[in-house]
């Protein structure tokens, strides 16, 4: 986090039908409003995780428990994904920084995007969620990350930004 106290967040935990689901999010805003807010969104996905292993329905569910809760203008992004033991998954993007997965044969980098709204910010963003269904094979390696990665900067003042860091 930039601050002490921050929206930046990742998450594992269990997820409907013997998967793991994994998240990664950032809360609109900084300080203690955004730790509030991540808070409340951490227990919801992990709540409705256990409803179902979709990434999309999980969204919608998260949008509308914090559409209830929260009374501000914060919002969150989230990249949401579900993995079984046979490295099969299911994810889901709400305005987030797309996840990328480093193919070991080829070495090609792939972005994983769904083009979902933020997530407590509107009741529509639940038609917007969707999901797509991926596969890791041996040596593959999936980054889940926020704009704090891509957004640092060098001694030179240049943000690493998405195109270097897909050269690192």
């Amino acid at each position: 986090p930039m601050e002490k106290v921050s929206g930046d967040y990742y998450d594992v935990f269990p997820a409907q039908g013997n998967r793991l689901g994994i998240l990664m999010a950032d809360v609109s805003g900084h300080g203690v409003p955004a730790a509030l807010i991540t808070t409340m969104a951490k227990v919801t996905f992990a709540r409705s995780a256990q409803n179902s292993h979709s990434p999309a329905q999980t969204f919608r569910e998260v949008n509308d428990q914090l559409l209830k809760i929260v009374t501000t203008q914060d919002y969150l992004t989230a990249f949401y994904l579900t993995i079984d033991e046979t490295h099969h998954f299911y994810y889901g993007n709400a305005s987030h920084q797309q996840a990328k997965i480093l193919r070991a044969e080829s070495g090609a980098i792939e972005s994983l995007d769904t083009d979902g709204l933020f997530v407590g910010a509107m009741p529509e963003a639940n038609e917007s969620y969707g999901e797509k269904e991926e596969r890791l094979f041996a040596g593959d390696r999936i980054f889940l990350y926020t704009d704090g990665l891509t957004e640092i900067r060098n001694r030179n003042d240049e943000e690493l930004g998405n195109e270097r860091f897909d050269a690192i």
